[in-house]
């Protein structure tokens, strides 16, 4: 995985809106609500090491230092 220039990689999206999380070049992941996202989102981010961070209530991303 290379490192952005300010050392951070967002290597997913995680939402329940598809029209919010469009282009660009993390993965997307469509969860079913909340529950799903929220599963979806740490599981991510345990297997990268990384950190979630909620930017809206539908759109979460993780998120590598």
């Amino acid at each position: 995985m290379n490192r952005s220039q300010n050392g951070v990689d967002i290597v997913a999206v995680i939402t329940t809106n598809p029209d919010r999380a469009q282009g660009g070049g993390a993965t997307v992941l469509i969860a079913r609500d909340r529950a799903d996202m929220e599963q979806i989102a740490f599981r991510t981010a345990k297997l990268v090491k990384g950190m979630v961070h909620e930017l809206a209530e539908d759109l979460w991303i993780v998120a590598v230092h």
